[in-house]
């Protein structure tokens, strides 16, 4: 049987329509690398004129950076939300920023999910828009300043740092530290958004399952791993020493979305 399918599309906004929008559902993780607390959200540089956002009745206020970063991709600003929290004077939960950007440059420091096709240049990699594809090669994902490569056929994890001054992707070595007593098991990707990429690495750590969400946020130089919420026991010695050179030392998941809001909605 053939069923012939006409499909219709509809623009979701234009720029005279809609601004960009980017809220959050933070929570502090669990791990041992560290102890900060970073709030931070991204925004490309060429994005202007950029306001904090109170989500919850629209007020908005200009916004400035905390932090402008390198990407391969080109440049991003982190905005603190507790800066916003500060200005706008109302409660974390209710902070965002909303900003207008060029078209090209809306996809600057978002957050990329490649597969590999076990092939090593990366001109060659597939992306990945649904967590649901099967991979022919390592998992790799990719915010444009550090790249964490999972291959769970293998058992092994390597990262790659970018280099804004030679302009190229450097080994950081992850792949020739890992202990004799680590095995990468699975890999079950989580989310895959536009500015947050969550990932469920189970690993072997001396014959017992040790289970670690790994999450890449955009803007930033490391990845945040944190104990799944089953997981009742401390990261493994030698699993944690391993990933420490690349861990995020940040208790602070902001769960940051990317998404539009119209701008009758924060017309003053």
């Amino acid at each position: 049987m053939v069923e012939q399918v006409k499909p219709s599309f509809e623009c979701v906004g234009t720029p005279q329509s809609h601004l960009r929008e980017i809220v959050h559902s933070s929570r502090q993780v669990d791990h041992e690398f560290g102890n900060d607390l970073d709030y931070r959200v991204p925004a490309p540089t060429a994005a202007a004129p950029v306001w904090w956002i109170d989500t919850e009745d629209k007020h908005r206020e200009p916004a400035a950076p905390d932090a402008t970063v390198e990407t391969a991709y080109g440049t991003v600003d982190l905005f603190d939300l507790e800066a916003g929290e500060d200005i706008l004077g109302v409660d974390l939960e209710n902070v965002g920023i909303v900003y207008k950007v060029p078209l090209e440059d809306d996809g600057v420091g978002d957050v990329r999910m490649w597969d590999s096709l076990g092939r090593d240049d990366p001109a060659d990699w597939r992306q990945l828009f649904s967590k649901k594809l099967p991979t022919e090669g390592d998992r790799v994902v990719d915010n444009g300043r550090i790249r964490l490569m999972l291959d769970d056929r293998d058992g092994s994890v390597d990262a790659q740092e970018w280099d804004p001054d030679t302009e190229e992707w450097t080994d950081t070595g992850l792949a020739d530290d890992q202990s004799a007593d680590v095995e990468l098991l699975d890999v079950d990707v989580l989310e895959i958004g536009m500015v947050r990429v969550r990932c469920q690495l189970t690993f072997d750590v001396a014959g017992e399952e040790t289970i670690l969400d790994a999450i890449v946020h955009s803007g930033r130089p490391r990845v945040q791993f944190t104990l799944a919420p089953s997981e009742d026991e401390a990261i493994p010695d030698s699993l944690e020493n391993w990933l420490d050179p690349i861990a995020s030392t940040s208790l602070v998941d902001p769960v940051a979305e990317k998404t539009l809001v119209s701008r009758s909605e924060v017309r003053k």
